[in-house]
């Protein structure tokens, strides 16, 4: 049984930039038991949010939650030149789908939206017939960055930045159909949504059986990133509590 796993977490230094890829392998069914965690980078942001709470440092706070949660419209830019002209609008469509297979939890709170111009996307996704990982050809790529400033006037800026690969040729020349490149799309967007692999068959987070792609994401990956962004929106609204109230002694 041929299908593509996905694993192999990079991390550089203090941009906490990380990396995901597709690899393919080989599996059988009950062999992989282990469902769907948070990514290191975001535990991480949640305790230096928690940490913040700790010294009343309530801007600090909410940046880093607002670093897990992401814009409200996160803007995404297709790299197409070497896609036919014929497929680009079914490949947009492809990502979109994947993305909306999260729609349980990020529905009104998170919106990807396309920009013609690469230098305003969050995320960059370019298909390719040939996507390469560390030592091997592999189903998909993502790296993305997460990173909170504290600047000079003691304001906080937050950074997010994604690029994701989708292979569209099989090694065996055969084409990726779009079920499968719908679960590499919605796979790679669950990374930079916050979510770790899965070691579950037929989950979205979890290796790609070629002739059985995940057609929805389920229950157990949706309740992961729903404790996720949970966590992360119960701190930002004490954080802006405590700003508030803190606001409101000090004028007083």
């Amino acid at each position: 049984m041929h299908l593509i796993a996905c694993g192999q977490i990079k991390r550089a230094l203090l941009c906490v930039a990380l990396a995901g890829t597709t690899v393919f392998g080989a599996a059988r069914d009950g062999d992989l038991l282990r469902g769907p965690g948070f990514l290191p980078d975001l535990q991480t942001h949640l305790n230096r949010a928690n940490d913040n709470l700790k010294v009343n440092d309530f801007q600090g706070a909410m940046a880093q939650s607002d670093a897990i949660l992401l814009n409200s419209d996160v803007k995404v830019y297709f790299d197409l030149a070497t896609a036919p002209a014929y497929k680009q609008a079914q490949l947009r469509e492809i990502f979109f789908d994947g993305a909306d297979m999260w729609a349980p939890v990020i529905q009104n709170t998170v919106r990807f939206i396309e920009t013609d111009r690469r230098s305003d996307a969050d995320v960059v996704v370019g298909f390719r017939g040939n996507v390469q990982g560390y030592a091997a050809q592999v189903g998909g790529h993502a790296t993305w960055r997460r990173i909170v400033r504290k600047l000079d006037d003691g304001s906080y800026d937050v950074e997010f930045k994604a690029n994701i690969s989708i292979r569209t040729v099989a090694p065996n020349g055969q084409a990726m159909n779009v079920a499968q490149m719908r679960h590499i799309s919605a796979h790679e967007i669950g990374h930079i949504l916050g979510l770790n692999d899965s070691d579950q068959i037929g989950d979205v987070m979890g290796p790609l059986v070629l002739n059985r792609p995940a057609t929805k994401v389920s229950s157990r990956e949706l309740d992961s990133l729903r404790k996720l962004r949970n966590e992360a929106m119960d701190i930002r609204r004490r954080s802006l509590s405590g700003w508030v109230l803190g606001f409101d002694r000090y004028t007083l």
